[in-house]
């Protein structure tokens, strides 16, 4: 009887406990704040995935657009490692009417994409898609979609069309060139 009292209590607390923690991890989700490309870096995974939900898609940016891959999102070294990551990936050339876009690796423009505006994979409502399947033999089985999160930055990630689960392969960010 004893045992199966301290178990209940410890049950107890420990559901209390996690209650808790869940609490402030959803508080600290909602606390994001994003000024520039670096604090996309910063954020989780899991806080890509929110930002990118509550995201729009709205009109694109033409020209040079300054982009960001994030490796290793939420990780420490994640602001240092994407920095160096401008050397392979450093943006986009996006069309003046913004029809498609040639995204500039090694400092070449190399791989074209097909702009629209389609629902996307992850909850159906609309996103700026970067559809490369006509364009790039190298990336033929590769999407991206896009949203704008605040007023000129723009977070997207890159998925596998083969891939059923939709799953991110990439996160990456771009604002415009100043």
């Amino acid at each position: 009887m004893f045992m199966r009292i301290r178990a209940t209590r410890i049950w107890i607390f420990m559901s209390l406990a996690l209650m808790v923690f869940n609490f402030n991890l959803t508080q600290a989700q909602e606390a994001i704040t994003i000024r520039g490309l670096d604090d996309f870096a910063a954020c989780s995974p899991d806080q890509l995935e929110m930002l990118f939900a509550q995201g729009n898609a709205t009109s694109i940016p033409t020209g040079k657009v300054k982009a960001l891959a994030l490796v290793n999102p939420g990780k420490p070294q994640a602001r240092i490692a994407s920095r160096a990551s401008r050397v392979v990936f450093s943006g986009k050339i996006i069309a003046d009417d913004a029809s498609q876009a040639t995204n500039v690796f090694f400092g070449v423009p190399m791989v074209r994409g097909v702009f629209q505006i389609a629902p996307s994979v992850r909850d159906g409502r609309p996103a700026i898609i970067l559809d490369y399947t006509g364009t790039s033999l190298l990336y033929r089985n590769a999407r991206d979609e896009i949203r704008e999160i605040s007023p000129g930055l723009f977070l997207g990630f890159v998925i596998d069309i083969r891939d059923p689960s939709a799953k991110a392969r990439r996160w990456f960010a771009f604002e415009p060139a100043r």
